[in-house]
């Protein structure tokens, strides 16, 4: 069997590298994480990928002539302010949408597969609006000292059709899976005659 390159985006401590290297036909030629403590137990378990400790929006899938050919893109990208766990309330438009990076790496790297994890209210993901309290008053949150935003119903799963939209615009087929769990996701396979 062939084995298949695949970089994990939003990498975090390295559960889906793990399931991936457990298959047994896919490595992990790199991982990509912000956050260094995540890098470090990736590191440990995995010490034969690349590890990148930056931002994505600091990555360029592009211009980095020493990124490798990937055949899979593997993302868990940001659930948190997309979960009703979190309560549903969106702290800026920002900070839902790590899901554009997926789509620079598919439109650099060209992969045959991209697999996206994700909470299924990510399906709604569209612009926020500013939330307002009972009489039409702007709501300050002072946790994030910035004007308290919500999810704009009448948009809502905008963002996330757009997003589709621009993977099939680069060639992929999307499908979405649901799990019995909170958790669902989106496969995509690049045709063959592609």
């Amino acid at each position: 069997m062939k084995m298949l390159d695949a970089a994990d985006l939003f990498c975090g401590a390295g559960g889906m590298t793990e399931g991936a290297r457990e298959s047994g036909c896919v490595r992990v030629k790199v991982a990509v994480n912000h956050w260094r403590t995540a890098i470090a137990t990736h590191q440990t378990n995995h010490p034969e990928t690349r590890h990148i400790c930056a931002e994505m929006e600091h990555v360029d899938p592009a211009g980095d002539q020493t990124l490798p050919d990937i055949d899979i893109i593997m993302a868990g990208v940001s659930c948190t302010h997309h979960s009703n766990a979190k309560g549903g309330s969106p702290v800026a438009d920002q900070k839902r949408s790590t899901g554009r990076h997926v789509i620079d790496w598919a439109r650099a790297k060209q992969p045959d597969w991209i697999v996206v994890e994700n909470v299924r209210e990510w399906r709604d993901w569209g612009p926020t609006r500013l939330k307002l309290d009972a009489n039409g008053n702007r709501i300050w949150d002072r946790k994030h000292r910035q004007w308290a935003r919500e999810a704009d119903p009448d948009h809502k799963g905008e963002y996330f059709r757009a997003w589709i939209a621009a993977l099939k615009r680069i060639g992929h087929h999307c499908l979405l899976y649901t799990s019995p769990s909170p958790r669902d996701s989106c496969a995509t396979r690049m045709p063959a005659s592609a």
